[in-house]
């Protein structure tokens, strides 16, 4: 079965700094990885199947529809990401290599590359925070992902970001964001520290 996947190579060529002379060949497998590693592990794996099979069918909820905009620059970052390395160094019979600049422009170096491929991942876990902190938000709405299976992937709760700020989670409870800081009793007024 084919992998519904959320953006397009035209999305990520509008998106991104990716040229639009890229091949596709170099960048829908890299959407397809960026999807299944990065976008499952935030969803966890049995609600990540159920919006892949209500994205295809064209039968997403409102809430479906803005959580699917949020998946996507995050993707496209990532995929962008992950494409870069086969770009810029191939696989061919004969080992690696590098391809050669044309037209007179001077290729850059394994270094640059590593280099945009940071900027790209710090793009792609901007976008990733909004994804965590609205289904933190929103974690209700969203039963399968609050109700994981057993089997496959559980969804990443972490919702730490590289701020050297602490914001104390307020909210409600569901019995599975206990580890997102939220009250085990579901009191609003506990505010984490409760005594049940």
């Amino acid at each position: 079965m084919a992998t519904t996947l959320f953006i397009s190579e035209q999305y990520i060529k509008d998106k991104t700094p990716l040229g639009t002379n890229i091949d596709v060949k170099f960048i829908l497998p890299q959407i397809e990885f960026a999807q299944d590693s990065y976008t499952q592990n935030i969803l966890g794996s049995k609600f990540y199947k159920h919006l892949q099979a209500s994205y295809s069918g064209q039968t997403l909820t409102t809430n479906e529809v803005e959580l699917v905009g949020l998946i996507k620059p995050a993707l496209a970052y990532r995929a962008a990401e992950a494409t870069l390395p086969f770009i810029h160094i191939q696989i061919r019979n004969s080992g690696t290599v590098n391809l050669n600049a044309d037209n007179g422009t001077v290729q850059s170096s394994i270094s640059d590359m590593k280099y945009l491929r940071e900027v790209l991942k710090s793009r792609a876990e901007f976008y990733e925070n909004q994804i965590t902190d609205y289904l933190a938000f929103n974690a209700d709405l969203f039963p399968d992902y609050t109700n994981p299976d057993a089997e496959g992937i559980a969804p990443s709760l972490d919702t730490s970001t590289t701020c050297d700020l602490y914001f104390r989670n307020y909210g409600y409870n569901t019995n599975n964001l206990n580890n997102l800081g939220y009250c085990r009793c579901g009191n609003i007024s506990c505010n984490g520290y409760c005594l049940n």
